[in-house]
């Protein structure tokens, strides 16, 4: 099969770049349909998906990409972990074993409920689209007004898979790790217990120096942090910085490196000092939301207000008990 080059257009939906020879990782166009990546290994006979974006759609994309690159239909999808914006795309791989963390598969059924509910009563979905779309007419600040509307986007976009939409789970579970080999290389999965969630999962290439992170991963962005343990997660992004990776695929975001790696970590501790500093004089989270993080992560703070707002009330609750 011919190379397809460092990059290519497979989707509207999302590029691929190309990191080895037989590894791709498929990276989301900021759309409402596929907020997160994903990734394709040839493992050599066998082909592993990692991640399946926000949407059918989205996951119906990468099936079709998986298939040119590779020649063949998936054999084994990898769930990183349970938000369903990175396995709604299941239901493309019908034929393929799906894999996650025991702690990621036991959340799951959960979130599918949630979605269920939508389907067994789209006025629901219908009226939260609307009251949406109302906050957003009479909203001023230029980032609110951005959050609001990709908000609007992801639950439009969840309204039109509804009616197809097949919620399914992982087939085969594991609680600390699993070996996937073929003719051409190993990949590694490693549970990682609570770190961005509960029952992280990375994707290990140790040969081509290649880390698939899932969601302990965001570059150029705030992490989410709405169900983190913030010093687990900081432990695990002090030991990626000093691992021999050097190539790293986040669950959100740019395919980067250390640096990326590094600067994440210090947003978070960032954040932390600055939840500190208020919890110190008395303030309460309100007033949290009036502080400003330093550079560079004062960007960030300004065009990402809700995600700014969300990770700094749960971590002023983690730390006060409230």
């Amino acid at each position: 099969m011919a190379d397809p080059g460092r990059t290519r257009s497979a989707s509207h939906l999302f590029s691929l770049e190309r990191l080895a020879d037989g590894v791709y990782a498929a990276i989301g166009r900021e759309s409402p349909c596929a907020v997160s990546n994903a990734g394709i290994v040839d493992l050599g006979g066998r082909t592993l998906v990692f991640d399946t974006f926000t949407s059918p759609r989205a996951g119906q994309d990468l099936l079709r990409t998986a298939i040119e690159v590779t020649g063949r239909r998936p054999d084994w999808v990898v769930i990183s972990h349970g938000h369903s914006d990175h396995w709604l795309g299941n239901q493309a791989f019908p034929e393929a074993t799906i894999l996650s963390s025991a702690a990621s598969r036991r959340g799951m059924p959960k979130m599918a409920d949630y979605v269920r509910s939508y389907r067994d009563d789209p006025s629901r979905l219908a009226a939260e689209i609307e009251t949406e779309r109302a906050k957003l007419a009479k909203e001023k600040d230029a980032a609110r007004q951005v959050s609001l509307s990709w908000s609007i986007g992801r639950l439009q976009c969840l309204a039109e898979s509804l009616p197809t939409l097949e919620l399914r789970l992982p087939d085969l579970v594991f609680q600390r790790g699993v070996r996937l080999s073929g003719s051409r290389r190993t990949a590694y999965l490693v549970a990682r217990g609570h770190g961005h969630s509960r029952g992280d999962v990375e994707l290990q290439l140790p040969d081509e120096g290649i880390l698939f992170a899932g969601d302990l991963a965001f570059f150029q962005t705030q992490p989410f942090m709405g169900s983190c343990d913030p010093a687990r997660w900081s432990a695990w992004l002090d030991w990626a910085v000093a691992s021999d990776f050097q190539t790293i695929v986040p669950g959100h975001g740019p395919v980067g490196g250390k640096a990326d790696l590094a600067l994440e970590a210090e947003y978070v501790l960032a954040l932390g000092r600055l939840v500190d500093r208020v919890i110190a004089r008395g303030g309460t989270a309100d007033d949290l939301l009036r502080e400003r993080l330093p550079t560079p992560f004062d960007a960030w703070q300004r065009d990402e207000a809700g995600r700014f707002e969300m990770n700094a009330r749960v971590l002023f609750a983690k730390r006060t008990g409230s």
